[in-house]
């Protein structure tokens, strides 16, 4: 498993560096989670607990200034679970779905 070292944030925003630390460890964390998880409940409280940090990212201005919300960030973080931790897609998006409606 690969995590991204380069998320996209506008390099020139005062809280890019705060935020790309951040955005980091939630994707350890979860990386680290799902290496530990033996069944898919706890699967799905690794993945839920990492899109609800994101969706809270996502509230913040001086976050959405630095661009979390835009593409390719946007897509970068969503993708993860599935893309990069090989999680089952659908799973994925049933749980940001739950979140973000």
């Amino acid at each position: 498993m690969q995590l991204p070292e380069e998320w996209h944030l506008d390099p020139e925003h005062k809280d890019s560096k705060k935020l790309i630390e951040m955005v980091g460890a939630h994707a350890r964390r979860l990386e680290k989670a799902l290496q530990q998880a033996t069944t898919n409940e706890e699967k799905y409280q690794a993945v839920f607990a990492f899109y609800r940090k994101y969706y809270t990212l996502t509230l913040c201005k001086s976050c959405v200034a630095a661009g979390i919300n835009r593409s390719p960030t946007r897509d970068i973080i969503l993708d993860l679970p599935w893309k990069e931790l090989k999680q089952d897609r659908i799973f994925c998006l049933k749980i940001w779905e739950k979140i973000n409606h």
